[in-house]
């Protein structure tokens, strides 16, 4: 297949796919904006790139662009894994026979009324949609949408998330033997992180629990709640930092709370590829990461009680806690591969390509 990717921007699991695409016989090349760069990630497959910016949805001189490129050299398929790039590769395509396929990452904000939705995913000649979950993809049959759709989980490499220098979480100043529970994420409220800290006030008093919050507080309850020590004194806040999968790796295990619209977490991924064992809720398609009290623990959505009780009981286990760490990691390695996105990709696209 000759298949044109366009996008804002691609992350590691991105690239690697396109690379593996190119591998397997496929004439790929990907249009990306100007404010990512692909640092030589197709330098070794045949795989081509070029930079031009799509500002957003409605970006008709894009458009009248890429329609006249499309139409003295149309490709078999374009990928679109941006909503901006989506509405844009649909306008651009309206009259021609070259497929499009978008990507769905998230449960949620598809209204059957919203223009937005109506120029992406509702869009009557969306080909297909690669989801990124089975609970995003029934999200999108609940939805009533026409288009093919097919999950494919990301695939990742465990070594993307390790390093040589092991984490030094000793700027924290936890107290000795503290059992560290990292978190990593902008704190907006789906994330639950309100959820947590009336867990951590439930745990027994002998518990040496304390949270590691990395990542930007975007909740005005979270932000109340840590101006109160009862809440705050098992917490320490790290803001943003660049190296926060690397901390993680340095925690005991990690948490995520969150109450819904979760595809398929990305920090959940990072934490399990470093052997650290995840407690999350079961909340849209972390059940399908973590195998409930073999890879990590997984708890009801909203529940403090239920929380609080998984994290005592991951502290107190600290042969159970090792097990689910190696286990997570070998979760990562055996089920979220590369090769396995591919080929669910590919079969989406044969699909929708020889219709």
């Amino acid at each position: 297949m000759k298949i044109t990717v366009l996008a804002r921007a691609c992350d590691l699991s991105e690239v690697a796919a396109y690379c593996d695409f190119a591998r397997r016989g496929h004439l790929v090349h990907v249009i990306y904006n100007s404010g990512w760069q692909p640092d030589g990630a197709f330098d070794d497959v045949s795989v081509t790139s070029e930079v031009f910016d799509v500002k957003h949805r409605f970006d008709f001189s894009a458009v009248r662009s890429l329609s006249a490129r499309f139409r003295k050299d149309p490709p078999d398929l374009i990928y679109a894994p941006n909503n901006r790039t989506l509405a844009v590769a649909l306008m651009a395509t309206r009259s021609l026979a070259t497929k499009v396929v978008g990507y769905r990452g998230t449960v949620g904000h598809i209204r059957h009324y919203d223009p937005a939705s109506l120029v992406t995913y509702l869009h009557p000649r969306l080909a297909g949609i690669v989801c990124l979950s089975k609970a995003v993809e029934e999200y999108l049959v609940n939805m009533r949408i026409k288009a093919k759709m097919l999950t494919a989980y990301k695939g990742f490499d465990v070594e993307w998330y390790k390093s040589d220098i092991a984490a030094d979480l000793s700027e924290f100043e936890f107290p000795e033997n503290a059992f560290i529970i990292g978190f990593t994420g902008n704190i907006r409220p789906v994330k639950g992180i309100d959820m947590l800290l009336k867990a951590l006030v439930q745990l027994p008093s002998n518990s040496k629990i304390r949270v590691l919050l990395v990542g930007e507080v975007r909740c005005k309850r979270v932000k109340r709640m840590l101006r109160n020590p009862i809440y705050s004194a098992r917490v320490h806040l790290a803001g943003f930092r660049s190296d926060a999968c690397q901390l993680m790796g340095g925690c005991n295990a990690f948490v995520m709370p969150s109450i819904n619209r979760e595809g398929l977490c990305r920090a959940v991924v990072e934490a399990m590829a470093q052997s650290v064992p995840p407690i999350v809720s079961d909340a849209g398609g972390m059940p399908e990461l973590v195998e409930a009290s073999v890879s990590g623990v997984v708890v009801p959505p909203s529940d403090p009680e239920a929380l609080s009780k998984a994290l005592y009981d991951m502290e107190q286990d600290a042969d159970g806690c090792r097990r689910m760490g190696e286990a997570a990691e070998l979760r990562i390695k055996k089920h979220f591969t590369i090769a396995r996105t591919t080929d669910c990709m590919e079969e989406l696209f044969r699909s929708v390509v020889d219709e």
